[in-house]
């Protein structure tokens, strides 16, 4: 009797953990799931010209930076983030030409 219950217990739906391969009495049936998007989206956002990561705001501090102190060349815009560096040079790059002083 306890070899029927073992027997049984064999031949019943076994699934791996992880969802790959599900066997049901010998019948090996994949199972598919959508892929993992993996890589980064392309940017959807622009601030003059250059693409933001998550949003601009590294890049309007930058800008607002260069505007307030009257930034002329890029060779002034410096800092710990590309993004500030980049809203910079947008403001040199626009307005750097007419600042009168």
């Amino acid at each position: 009797m306890a070899m029927k219950i073992v027997g049984v217990c064999a031949t019943a739906l076994t699934v791996v953990v992880g969802g790959v391969w599900m066997m049901d009495d010998a019948k090996k049936v994949e199972l598919r799931r959508d892929p993992i998007a993996t890589t980064p989206t392309s940017a959807t956002e622009y601030f003059h010209g250059y693409p933001c990561t998550v949003d601009c705001s590294g890049h309007e501090a930058g800008y607002q930076w260069a505007s307030a102190r009257g930034v002329a060349d890029e060779d002034d815009c410096t800092g710990n983030s590309e993004s500030f560096i980049e809203g910079c040079k947008a403001f040199v790059e626009e307005e750097g030409g007419n600042i009168s002083g």
